[in-house]
């Protein structure tokens, strides 16, 4: 009997590995948006807020994505344009136009990707945002320091957002740098997401989870993670990103395409710029001018010193008559 039993058990793990692997709702793999992926001549697309373009175009990190998925744009204006997730080569990507020139177009752009699918009985939600600075100080400053413009937006028909704050100043330019307190709500519905946990992870790796307090806030100090190989390399202007992923989870039963679902589990993300802090390249700058005042000072001192040293030059004529 117990040699029956050990074929039987051995069956069974044989046919248990055969089987496909099933994506279980605890391993979520959250949507993230970035920029696409290197061009035909090898160059890294770059955007920035001083360098506008007529079309934005990201790409998703995902391209199993739900029929039901939806992406649409939140532009400064306040209207909001829905735009087709479309399939380029083996990913997803979305785009939209932001033409040029001072007006409704001018500002900050929140595009967001929503991918909805009942996973062992639990419907995860995915949500995906990027924010587009649309700027440049050529097209005048209507809009400098107008708080309208200015703050950060969120929809209330959104599952769940991240919404940072300090991201920009006053005239739509980056200001988040290493060694910053950045803030951060999180919202369900435009409600503030109590006891949702939040990792935010820098280029280099470093991550630091917090859980959400009864407001949906939440705050990140970013560390420093630039290191160039020699002060030589080192670039003011040095850009990296910063992904910011919430989870959060809802005790609710209901059915969505036809699949009956007991909970509820939302997963956010959100990107932004960061640069050195002014710290580095400023003590960098101070370190180097006392350098100089320092050799400049030591190489006066020498010469002082040999100056100083120098003996008066003596004649002395012999008399050969004595």
């Amino acid at each position: 009997m117990k040699g029956i039993a050990r074929k039987f058990i051995f069956l069974i793990s044989v046919v248990a590995l055969a089987l496909p692997c099933i994506a279980s709702a605890a391993d979520i793999n959250p949507l993230q948006l970035s920029l696409p992926p290197l061009s035909d001549r090898g160059r890294r697309p770059v955007e920035s807020e001083h360098r506008p373009a007529p079309v934005r175009i990201y790409s998703l990190n995902d391209a199993n994505l739900s029929k039901d998925a939806e992406a649409y744009v939140l532009h400064p204006d306040g209207s909001i344009e829905r735009v087709a997730i479309k399939k380029k080569g083996g990913g997803m990507s979305v785009s939209f136009r932001t033409p040029f020139g001072d007006g409704p177009m001018h500002g900050v752009h929140n595009l967001y990707v929503i991918d909805r699918k009942v996973i062992d009985g639990i419907l995860v939600v995915r949500v995906a945002k990027w924010m587009t600075i649309h700027h440049h100080c050529s097209w005048g400053h209507d809009y400098k320091y107008d708080r309208e413009r200015l703050r950060p937006r969120f929809l209330d028909t959104v599952p769940l957002e991240i919404v940072g704050y300090g991201l920009w100043d006053g005239n739509f330019h980056s200001y988040t740098r290493s060694g910053d307190r950045i803030p951060f709500r999180v919202f369900s519905y435009g409600r503030p997401a109590q006891k949702a946990r939040v990792r935010l992870c820098t280029a280099r790796g470093w991550c630091k989870e917090k859980i959400t307090d009864s407001d949906g806030r939440v705050t990140f100090q970013l560390i420093r993670d630039y290191y160039p190989d020699s002060w030589s390399h080192f670039r003011s202007q040095h850009r990296d990103r910063f992904y910011v992923t919430a989870e959060y989870e809802i005790k609710d039963k209901g059915t969505y395409s036809g699949e009956t679902y007991n909970a509820i589990k939302m997963v956010s993300t959100l990107s932004w710029w960061y640069s050195p802090s002014r710290k580095d390249y400023t003590s960098y700058l101070a370190g180097f001018s006392v350098g100089m005042i320092t050799l400049t000072l030591t190489g006066v001192s020498i010469f002082i010193y040999r100056e100083r040293r120098k003996r008066p030059l003596k004649e002395v004529v012999f008399n050969e008559k004595d």
